[in-house]
C-alpha cells in the first residue's frame, strides 16, 4: 500500500477550508440581511395592494386553496374589497419567469383594478390587462386574446378568473 503524501491532499484540504469560509461569510451575510430583505419584501407587497385599491386597510385573510394562481388574499376591513396577489406561468415564457399580478375585486364579483407586478415579456403586453377592469368571472373567461402573446394572455385571463372565482368562493360576489 502506497504511502499518500501531503502534497497529495493539500490542495483538496485547501478547497474545503475555503469552501468552509465562504459557506459561513454567506450564512452571515443571509443573517445580517434577512431582516431588510423581509421588510423590503413586504413593503412591495402592501405597495402593490395600495396600487388597486388606495386608502384600503388590508386585512390578510387564509385563500381557499381551490385556485393555484391565488398566492394571497387580503380584505379591505373599510370596504370589503378583496385584493389578490397572483402568480402564473404561460404554456411558454422564454424568460421562465412568472407572471404576477395584484387584482381588486369588488363585492358584486367584479374586477376593480389590476396590476401587473412582475413579467420579463411586459413590453409585448402593453395594456392587455386593462380589459379585464369591470368583468366578473363568466365576462373574464371570455376576454379577447392579444396577438402576439396568445400563451401569456391566455394564462392572465385564466388568472383573472380564478381571481373571480376566489372572491365568489370567500363571498365577496353578490351573484
Amino acid at each position: 500500500m502506497k504511502k499518500v503524501k501531503f502534497e497529495n491532499v493539500k490542495p483538496a484540504l485547501v478547497l474545503g477550508i475555503i469552501c468552509l469560509v465562504v459557506a459561513a461569510l454567506l450564512a452571515g451575510v443571509n443573517l445580517l440581511t434577512k431582516d431588510v430583505i423581509e421588510k423590503v419584501s413586504y413593503e412591495r407587497k402592501m405597495a402593490s395592494l395600495s396600487d388597486v385599491l388606495p386608502g384600503g386597510n388590508f386585512e390578510e385573510i387564509t385563500p381557499t386553496g381551490e385556485n393555484e394562481t391565488v398566492k394571497a388574499v387580503y380584505i379591505d376591513t373599510n370596504s370589503g374589497v378583496y385584493v389578490m396577489l397572483m402568480s402564473t406561468k404561460s404554456k411558454f415564457t422564454s424568460s421562465g419567469q412568472s407572471l404576477d399580478a395584484t387584482v381588486a375585486i369588488g363585492s358584486d364579483g367584479k374586477i376593480q383594478n389590476v396590476k401587473v407586478t412582475s413579467y420579463a415579456e411586459t413590453k409585448n403586453f402593453g395594456d392587455y390587462y386593462k380589459q379585464f377592469v369591470g368583468m366578473d368571472k363568466t365576462d373574464a373567461e371570455g376576454a379577447d386574446l392579444c396577438a402576439g402573446i396568445t400563451f401569456s394572455s391566455t394564462a392572465f385571463r385564466s388568472m383573472m378568473k380564478d381571481a373571480a372565482a376566489e372572491a365568489e368562493t370567500l363571498g365577496g360576489a353578490m351573484k
